[in-house]
């Protein structure tokens, strides 16, 4: 099964990515997850914060996409892959 977790960075978030990361490595068969990070970019640092979850997820074992968009252009696409 495909899942997609919007991944924060924050402590509950980053909980519910390693929660997941285990159930992967258990039954690699049963789950795939991708985190999508958002670099907002609303907030200076946004894209190293972006960046630092995104290396956290990828040592989990998690496929993560950074996702980023602006004010003036709010229609997020991927920016990059993982890490």
């Amino acid at each position: 099964m495909m899942v997609g977790l919007a991944i924060s960075g924050g402590v509950d978030s980053m909980a519910l990515a390693w929660l997941c990361s285990a159930m992967s490595r258990r039954d690699r068969r049963a789950y795939e997850f991708t985190a999508f990070v958002v670099d907002h970019k609303l907030r200076k640092g946004s894209t190293k914060e972006a960046s630092q979850v995104s290396k956290a997820l990828t040592r989990m074992g998690m496929r993560v996409l950074i996702t980023c968009g602006t004010r003036s252009d709010p229609l997020f696409q991927v920016c990059t892959l993982g890490s």
